[in-house]
């Protein structure tokens, strides 16, 4: 509910979420940690930052591969063998498709971003994400 802590929680975050890689290990993570993130400034009424967010999301859905599958890297060596093990191995448990629009949908539905509708950015990332 305070707003200079949630600035100060996104602040931390997100440079961790860097030097992790998380954009290109998960970028499903990085796309919920950019949504939450629009969704607090919406709370807080403060639509440009939530429109930096909504960016950030969607370059995280831009980063998918597809099909999508979890994978390591040269930091994350026993991800893989790990992932390998669980019943649905390295791979999403939806279609390609179903997630391309769930990205979507996840935005231009959602309640708390419809003061944005009219926003040129947010038209340009419905846009971006409507041609994934």
């Amino acid at each position: 509910g305070d707003l200079e802590v949630f600035k100060e929680a996104f602040k931390r975050i997100l440079p961790v979420a860097d030097t992790m890689g998380v954009m290109t290990l998960h970028p499903n993570v990085m796309g919920q940690i950019a949504f939450s993130g629009a969704h607090g400034y919406m709370v807080h009424g403060q639509k440009e930052e939530a429109l930096k967010m909504l960016r950030l999301y969607t370059e995280a859905c831009k980063n998918f591969k597809f099909p999508f599958q979890l994978q390591g890297d040269e930091f994350f060596t026993e991800v893989l063998p790990w992932l390998e093990e669980l019943d649905l191995g390295n791979s999403a448990p939806r279609g390609d498709k179903l997630i391309k629009e769930g990205m979507l949908s996840a935005v231009r539905e959602y309640p708390l971003f419809q003061p944005l509708q009219e926003e040129p950015a947010f038209r340009s990332i419905l846009l971006e994400l409507e041609n994934l």
